[in-house]
């Protein structure tokens, strides 16, 4: 009768397990097994990307436990926000992202920030927590509200409405 596990068959799995035991934290980056898992981060979309978003996306780079996913603006990209030379839109902003989220990766390439022209579409996406609403006063009610019943966490920007029946 043969065993069905030779000494040399079990010391040949042995060796290959413990090698692919230490080759794995190596291989796998920081960010998915560390402190700013994809599971710790809070995946953001923006609705808005106007003369404050300027202010806002820089200020939430910053943050390890926040990702930009998503951007929404129905001005794909022009000229002459608060300045004539000032460039803004969702393709701009989408870009400025990316750029940044790039300078993070060895490649040096980062494309994961995705564009909308209708807020209900970044609404309806679920790899989305939270949003920020930085689009024109008269669409914060509506937007906000819309957010809530989408079941996202709602940052937006002041006033949350114009009129008292909206409130």
């Amino acid at each position: 009768m043969t065993p069905w596990l030779t000494r040399r068959d079990f010391l040949r799995s042995s060796a290959a397990f413990a090698a692919a035991a230490l080759a794995g934290p190596q291989i796998v980056p920081s960010p998915v097994i560390g402190q700013n898992a994809p599971s710790n981060r809070i995946t953001l979309g923006v609705i808005g990307c106007g003369n404050q978003s300027t202010v806002d996306i820089p200020e939430w780079l910053k943050n390890e436990d926040c990702q930009i996913v998503a951007v929404c603006d129905v001005n794909k990209a022009s000229f002459g926000y608060k300045t004539e030379k000032q460039f803004l839109g969702r393709e701009p902003q989408r870009d400025f992202i990316n750029q940044f989220y790039a300078k993070k990766t060895a490649s040096g390439q980062f494309k994961g920030c995705d564009i909308h022209t209708d807020f209900r579409e970044l609404l309806a996406r679920k790899d989305i927590d939270a949003v920020a609403i930085i689009a024109p006063d008269h669409w914060h009610a509506v937007m906000t509200i819309l957010a809530a019943k989408a079941g996202k966490d709602i940052y937006c920007q002041k006033p949350l409405t114009l009129t008292i029946r909206d409130g």
